[in-house]
């Protein structure tokens, strides 16, 4: 028995990096695990594989965090195909290999859209605020996660 037995999770970024190691050491507390990306293929047959093999029930979602109304179609079928949320990891983001400066509009609003609005709308969709359910959620957690630059920190000045 794991102390997160009955729980369900949701980890935006599951199928790698800190998202699929999160994924994988969830299950192997107990919880079953939803993993959100923005591509399917073997790498969430991968992770699905690893949860399943904590005895874990798993589900893989393909979605694009920055899609609002996906965002909220996903919360509502997490709940419905493992039969409630309790726990929200975001590990979803992107990086613009630019400094600001350097970004265009379009990038920059890529970075936004991804790192935060799509934090943001996961955390409100899934919070037991949202919504009269509230009460009967059993919401427990939201953890946000993003992850470090992979490369070294560049000098203010270029």
């Amino acid at each position: 028995m794991g102390e997160l037995d009955g729980r369900v999770a949701l980890v935006t970024g599951g199928t790698s990096g800190i998202g699929a190691a999160v994924a994988l050491d969830l299950a192997r507390h107990g919880a079953d695990v939803a993993i959100v990306d923005l591509l399917a293929g073997e790498a969430a047959k991968e992770v699905l594989t690893g949860i399943q093999a904590h005895g874990a029930r798993a589900l893989s979602l393909v979605a694009d965090v920055a899609d609002r109304v996906r965002a909220r179609e996903v919360v509502a079928e997490v709940r419905e195909r493992l039969g409630g949320l309790h726990i929200l990891v975001t590990c979803a983001g992107i990086n613009r290999d630019a400094v600001i400066w350097k970004m265009s509009a379009e990038e920059w609003e890529a970075v936004i859209d991804v790192d935060l609005s799509g934090t943001l709308d996961a955390a409100s969709y899934c919070s037991p605020f949202h919504g009269s359910r509230s009460k009967r959620l059993g919401w427990e957690s939201i953890t946000l996660i993003r992850r470090p630059l992979r490369r070294p920190r560049q000098r203010w000045m270029a």
